[in-house]
């Protein structure tokens, strides 16, 4: 009798021992999936042939973008010294001891700025923002990764200046508590004390700010902002669904992430079960009735708005045309994992590709009308963001040009250029569009740099053509300068060149269908 009882507590450690191992190596097997999905795999390449270094260097005739962005001052020269700007003056006032690059009468403005991007585990995508001539970027989903980069930056590595949000603060419970939690890396706080306790700790941690999510209790929301003003820490982020407009305006927020914010809480506050085939007319009627109202209140409360647009309008394309759509992106630079997702026995991170993207669910749908209701009902939404972009517009709210890098199709560095041209598009004149993407960024932020100034970083991006006259010439650079490093327009394809040589070893879907 003994005997068996030995027996069976052994047979029952045995099985236990089994599970255990078996639940360890899931675990394992999924963390690896994830950062495989993240880009954490693909091969980082070093910028640093790519760059060239100084100590003290100047620009000469050049025209310099003037702080409030509005006009060029004509016929300038600047010197650079360890990465800040030393003077600035009239071409005449040259220093014969300074070797000076020729500007040609060129375009000199700040380097430009994302302020909605998700790094996750892809560091080549601080080469690609740099070849683009975006030399900061806001990470809204920041983790200890993040702050790592952001260390080795004040070390001396080339890279975009990193502001670094937390991740999001949610407080949910039951089994959305934990999906929040280990699917989506959210904060999950449900006590007052517990929330600001994790505001002292991300402010010891290195976090610039703080961010907001979409499932936060109304009162839980009034203690983080509370205590992120103690700790004078940025409060930004999405806006919770138990706030409503009213208590947004006087809640203390810095930003809102996205203008889909402002247009959702709009949308449900006429009809709770937000846009559907019978109200969608009138709720765009609603929206624009009362988006310059709206607008008004935020520009009065001193919270800007971070755009996203480009993202909202490519929603028709992206879900009822994605085989032509994704010809139109350069697919080639984005992380392959991340544009390719991953497809496990009945699990499915979607990515990017047809056959494989977020937002093509419904064009399995072969129903003609159903299709044609649905894109209609996009194309509303469409709309209504665009709606919101023009009142903020109108009634001079901080807009803020970010992008929303790392959602579907949104491609590191270029996209910026795609978000100036959509604001452009919805009313926003040249010099609002580029204040949007270098002054007033680095304004809410307090960060030194966005205008062309001395004593500032010299973050600057050198254009052959104006800017104010066409918002694309943002894309005819010829110099990046970072820090205390600068990039040539070959060297800058060379560094391209590099990235999809690193992509391509970590392909595993063709895409030369798609370029």
């Amino acid at each position: 009798m003994a005997s068996r009882k030995f027996n069976f507590k052994k047979i029952t450690t045995i099985t236990l021992g089994i599970f255990l191992l078996i639940g360890a190596g899931g675990f394992t097997w999924f963390k690896y999936q994830m950062k495989k999905k993240l880009g954490g795999y693909t091969e980082v390449i070093d910028p640093k042939p790519y760059f060239e270094q100084y100590k003290t260097i100047g620009i000469k005739n050049v025209n310099i973008l003037a702080p409030d962005a509005s006009h060029f001052i004509p016929n300038q020269q600047l010197v650079m010294e360890n990465g800040l700007i030393k003077a600035i003056g009239p071409v005449e006032n040259l220093d014969s001891s300074i070797e000076y690059i020729d500007g040609k009468g060129q375009y000199l403005i700040p380097g430009l700025t994302d302020t909605h991007v998700h790094l996750f585990h892809s560091k080549n995508d601080l080469y690609l923002y740099l070849a683009n001539g975006v030399t900061s970027v806001w990470e809204m989903f920041g983790n200890k990764q993040h702050l790592k980069w952001k260390e080795e930056k004040t070390e001396g590595a080339i890279s975009p200046e990193l502001f670094i949000a937390s991740q999001k603060f949610n407080s949910q419970a039951g089994i959305d508590k934990w999906i929040r939690k280990y699917v989506y890396w959210d904060i999950n706080v449900k006590e007052k004390d517990e929330a600001r306790e994790w505001i002292k700790t991300l402010k010891e941690r290195g976090f610039d700010a703080i961010k907001t999510g979409s499932y936060l209790d109304k009162e839980l929301f009034d203690t983080l902002l509370d205590e992120a003003k103690k700790q004078n820490i940025m409060a930004l982020g999405h806006l919770p669904m138990s706030v409503s407009l009213e208590q947004l305006y006087q809640s203390g927020i810095s930003e809102l992430s996205h203008v889909e914010e402002v247009m959702r809480r709009m949308m449900n506050d006429y009809d709770s079960k937000g846009f559907t085939y019978k109200n969608m007319e009138q709720v765009l009627a609603y929206i624009e009735a009362n988006a310059d109202e709206v607008a008004k209140n935020l520009k009065e409360n001193n919270i800007a708005i971070s755009t996203s647009l480009w993202l909202m309008e490519s929603l028709p394309e992206q879900r009822f045309n994605t085989e032509e759509f994704i010809k139109t992106i350069e697919l080639e630079y984005a992380n392959p994992p991340i544009s390719e997702g991953l497809i496990f026995k009945e699990l499915v991170f979607k990515g990017w590709i047809p056959g494989n993207n977020n937002y093509e669910d419904f064009d399995t749908i072969n129903d003609p009308e159903w299709r044609a209701d649905y894109r209609r009902l996009t194309e509303a939404w469409t709309k209504a963001n665009q709606i919101i972009i023009k009142a903020l517009n109108r009634n001079d709210v901080t807009i803020l040009a970010g992008t929303d890098v790392g959602a579907t199709s949104v491609v590191p560095g270029f996209s910026l250029h795609d978000e100036l041209e959509s604001l452009i598009s919805n009313g926003v004149n040249t010099s609002k569009a580029l204040y949007s993407a270098t002054t007033a960024p680095a304004k809410l932020t307090k960060q030194n740099i966005g205008t062309i100034e001395v004593g500032k970083e010299a973050d600057l991006l050198l254009l052959s053509k104006n800017p104010l006259e066409d918002i694309n010439n943002t894309r005819a650079f010829e110099l990046v300068f970072i820090d205390n490093h600068y990039l040539t327009k070959d060297s800058k394809d060379k560094l391209l060149e590099a990235i999809l040589e690193a992509n391509d070893k970590a392909r595993t879907v063709d895409i030369s269908q798609w370029q």
